[in-house]
């Protein structure tokens, strides 16, 4: 598997064992988009942000590519964070934890999938 997003995936249990590559690779792809437009749009987020606002945008980057599919989104927004399936609301982790740690959290994160591309 040479696409370093679709290991990732594959690795961290968010694509079942039976899943074409071609369909992991898509996936990655997708999921790649996603992440950019969230960071992008969370680091456009003022620290006076609510929690719903913050939700929102994990919900609306989510939207992007995968609206049948939210509930994995957010599976894999809590491993790239947390490092498990689930977790308290985005919106109060993010507000607890800061944007600033959860932002360098996904980038680092991201970075780390896509570090052989």
């Amino acid at each position: 598997m040479s696409d370093p997003l679709a290991a990732f995936l594959y690795v961290r249990g968010l694509v079942p064992e039976d899943m074409p590559l071609e369909d992991i690779r898509a996936r990655g792809m997708l999921l790649k988009e996603c992440l950019v437009k969230l960071i992008t749009d969370l680091d456009e987020v003022g620290d006076d942000s609510t929690e719903q606002e913050i939700q929102s945008v994990f919900y609306e980057a989510g939207k992007l590519h995968f609206l049948s599919e939210l509930r994995w989104w957010f599976r894999v927004i809590y491993q790239m964070i947390l490092h498990q399936e689930d977790g308290p609301r985005l919106g109060q982790l993010t507000k607890i934890m800061t944007l600033d740690w959860i932002i360098h959290k996904l980038q680092s994160q991201s970075q780390d999938a896509w570090k052989h591309e």
